[in-house]
């Protein structure tokens, strides 16, 4: 029954005609260019030079550059400029490495969608016209101010997958897929929002905004991400993900970050060349790994294994080791060793191997055994 019923719903939508935001709400949002957005699409490298050479004319950068036209040195400095107070949106589950997420795609036997060929930067892509719901610890959220359920366009990555990433610690999720009954994915995140520096990360799925929650949602990812604030009926505005004042001018040089168990965030330009994994699969095999090869390491405690994430999107699960401590350089040029117990988290500037096929070998010959 709720199958049927949510087909009729999605049918419903997608054939009914459009809806407009109600005039008393219109006067609270602010106009378009307020916003302060960069577009980068196309030749991505030309769009990043534009937030390099004036940072502080961009609020919103919104990342729509196909993945065989993304390169990681600019999605890099796209980050630099997030962590002095910039947003960055992205809507590709296999950029997600990049932008400091892990991709968690959803097959299509567990989406009920409707197929869909829509606009995606500077071309059109296949994917799916489906249905979010608020996710249900967040409903208090700015961001789900007047938003229950959201008629969305998710790329398709693969055959049969669509782009979504997974709820991980420090997430906030706002948006979740409604799957089919019985088929539960509450980790199958398609708006989630992760604090990086001072400012946010959003992954986020195209909306198709003729629906009223979906317009709605649209505007409270535009002004909160801008900093103004998340409007009510009234007027009255919450949440906001920067203050009001553009972002500071980014570091010329992006910076490798480290989440301290204590909470701690220090930023630099760790040394180390590589670093060793462990795994069992079932026997125990070991190899090398070029550090920029990962996009980020996920320690872990009590002897659970640590997860490293690729920049080509593949996830290891298994103990790392550094030769000694981790040495990291901060930008006064002081090099300060870290022990690998006192860290949470490492996030990873790419090297020039970054954009290239990884295939790693282990001791022995062994391939390296995939999670993704």
């Amino acid at each position: 029954m709720a199958r049927l019923l949510f087909a009729l719903v999605l049918i419903s939508m997608l054939a009914s005609p459009a809806f407009c935001m109600p005039e008393y709400m219109k006067k609270y949002v602010h106009k378009y260019e307020e916003y302060k957005l960069l577009v980068i699409k196309g030749n991505a490298a030309d769009e990043v030079a534009k937030l390099v050479a004036a940072p502080d004319k961009y609020k919103i950068v919104v990342w729509q550059a196909l993945p065989e036209q993304t390169r990681p040195e600019d999605v890099a400095k796209v980050m630099a400029w997030v962590d002095n107070g910039g947003v960055a949106w992205f809507h590709d589950s296999r950029l997600a490495p990049l932008f400091g997420m892990e991709a968690a795609e959803i097959q299509e036997k567990d989406l009920r969608f409707k197929p869909h060929r829509g606009e995606y930067g500077a071309t059109r892509v296949d994917g799916a016209a489906t249905l979010s719901a608020v996710a249900g610890v967040n409903t208090s959220h700015p961001l789900a101010r007047g938003v229950d359920y959201v008629q969305v366009f998710l790329v398709r990555v693969s055959p049969g997958m669509y782009s979504c990433v997974r709820e991980t610690p420090g997430m906030t999720a706002i948006l979740k897929i409604q799957p089919i009954s019985n088929q539960p994915h509450f980790e199958k995140v398609i708006v989630g929002i992760l604090p990086r520096g001072k400012g946010h990360v959003v992954f986020k799925p195209l909306i198709f905004s003729e629906q009223v929650t979906g317009e709605r949602m649209q505007i409270n990812l535009l002004e909160w991400s801008a900093g103004f604030g998340v409007p009510d009926m009234m007027g009255n505005t919450i949440g906001s993900a920067i203050p009001p004042e553009t972002p500071a001018a980014a570091s010329s040089v992006p910076l490798d970050r480290l989440v301290m168990k204590d909470k701690r965030v220090l930023e630099g330009t760790i040394q180390d060349k590589s670093f060793r994994i462990f795994m069992t699969v079932p026997n125990l095999i070991t190899g090398t790994i070029e550090l920029r090869l990962a996009s980020s390491i996920v320690i872990q405690e009590d002897g659970a294994q640590d997860a490293v994430m690729l920049f080509d999107g593949k996830k290891l699960m298994g103990t790392v080791m550094f030769s000694e401590d981790i040495n990291l350089k901060g930008t006064n040029g002081t090099v300060t060793k870290i022990m690998k117990s006192e860290v949470a988290r490492i996030s990873i500037v790419p090297g020039p191997n970054s954009h290239k096929p990884i295939k790693i070998k282990m001791e022995g010959g062994v391939e390296a055994p995939s999670m993704k």
